[in-house]
């Protein structure tokens, strides 16, 4: 954690950006993995895990691993 999102994001930019599941709008910090494994990077420290917007200087805060079936 501490890692400025300038940083991070770009290095994990191969991946597609999630999808929220009621608007189909990407998630920003929010990565598809392998299959149906989600990769959240959180830049907010607000008790959520939405990322509404990500500055470059914004700090990763947590880093969360996530089943996609179970983010509905």
């Amino acid at each position: 954690m501490g890692y400025k999102a300038e940083k991070v994001l770009p290095l994990y930019q191969k991946y597609p950006l999630a999808k929220d599941y009621f608007e189909g709008k990407e998630i920003p910090g929010w990565f598809e993995g392998q299959e149906v494994v989600w990769l959240i990077f959180n830049f907010k420290d607000d008790n959520t895990m939405v990322n509404q917007p990500i500055e470059a200087g914004d700090q990763v805060e947590s880093i969360h691993l996530a089943y996609e079936k179970y983010m509905d």
